[in-house]
């Protein structure tokens, strides 16, 4: 939230090309209808930590952490599309827990859902991987 207001107050401190805030929105808009289809599949309770059936369907298909790349999209769009140096660095310290949050993840969830889990993270990567024909 502090990033949102940064980039409202920051606005325009320092005017990028159209080039890069045109692709900035649309990185934002990815990124957030990306999270909130996350959460539609995944369900409030279980991204907070809740107990649930592994879901490996939706976005969980192409990554195992789609809702961290959907707010990595997200923030990196904001940082664009504010033309602000102090968002855009708000925004890149901001998606470092979100690259590492999936490392203290993974062996909960190794324990919880075992070889279920090991299979699926060996066919999904941790991030992204583009949808195959």
């Amino acid at each position: 939230m502090d990033i949102i207001a940064l980039g409202l107050l920051d606005w325009g401190s320092r005017p990028l090309s159209l080039w890069l805030v045109v692709p900035g929105i649309l990185l934002w808009l990815l990124g957030n209808l990306l999270a909130l289809w996350t959460e539609a599949v995944l369900g409030r309770s279980a991204m907070m930590g809740g107990r649930f059936a592994l879901v490996t369907h939706g976005p969980f298909r192409w990554s195992r952490n789609p809702q961290y790349v959907g707010f990595i999209l997200a923030l990196a769009g904001w940082g664009l599309m504010t033309s602000s140096r102090c968002t855009l660095i708000a925004a890149a310290a901001a998606c470092v827990p979100l690259l590492l949050v999936p490392c203290v993840e993974e062996p909960w969830l190794l324990e919880v859902y075992g070889e279920k889990y090991s299979a699926y993270s060996r066919t999904v990567p941790r991030f992204f991987r583009f949808p195959r024909r």
